[in-house]
């Protein structure tokens, strides 16, 4: 999996509750709530199918780039605990300094808004990434190429406010094959132009894809704001 996708491996544990008045859903396990967010029950989600291409775009809160994270924390966690060269006194200043690089980590990824879209043919014998294989390896090398390195050109964010919003970080997960489908990050800088990509009053944002090589046309996923809330607690 790619190093955007598995994000940095630090070790960590931080309580996160996020709107934790009116919310929707409510999560303590990690593992319940990536099940959530990979479920058609997310709302923070849209698909459209366009020439047999099915397209699938999630907004990713923070806690969702995270994941990983907390999951290698808790690991990490029991080793500490299982150690039997450190007294209790020791264990606990571990644990500390663990959840304290957690907490920088968080603020890094919280300066940013993350899109994930899921791309794959209807057809489930096609694979996205090696279909252009059967026209010679140069159709391939230069699919390829836009796959890996290209797509920052073809995708934007514009909200009611703002008009237009260029990715900052892109990412594409390799599976080489594992898969049919290919998942693709899109990371924007929370703030551009001196305004909060995601301050309710723009009333909502859009993801706007253009053609790329797949014959689906532009693209356009449009959710309203604020997105709908879920609470995520993450203990120490």
């Amino acid at each position: 999996m790619s190093r955007l996708f598995q994000m940095p491996t630090y070790w960590f544990a931080l309580l996160f509750i996020v709107f934790a008045t009116g919310c929707s859903k409510s999560f303590s396990d990690p593992d319940e709530f990536e099940t959530y967010l990979n479920s058609e029950d997310y709302p923070n989600q849209q698909t459209q199918i366009k020439n047999g291409v099915k397209i699938t775009v999630r907004y990713q809160p923070t806690e969702a780039m995270m994941l990983l994270q907390y999951k290698s924390y808790l690991e990490d966690k029991v080793s500490v605990l299982a150690d039997t060269t450190q007294t209790d006194s020791m264990k606990t200043a571990t644990i500390s300094s663990l959840f304290e690089e957690f907490e920088k980590t968080g603020a890094i990824y919280s300066k940013s808004v993350y899109f994930l879209v899921t791309m794959g043919y209807e057809d489930s014998k096609r694979d996205l990434e090696y279909e252009p294989m059967q026209k010679g390896f140069n159709v391939y090398s230069d699919w390829m190429q836009k796959l890996v390195f290209g797509m920052k050109e073809y995708v934007h964010l514009e909200t009611a406010l703002i008009p237009e919003i260029p990715v900052d970080v892109y990412q594409m997960d390799r599976t080489y094959g594992l898969t049919k489908d290919r998942k693709l990050l899109f990371v924007f800088t929370d703030t551009f132009n001196g305004k909060k990509i995601l301050d309710p009053e723009n009333d909502w944002v859009e993801l706007n894809i253009e053609e790329f090589g797949l014959k689906t046309g532009k693209l356009n996923f449009k959710f309203d704001l604020p997105f709908d809330e879920i609470a995520v607690d993450f203990k120490k």
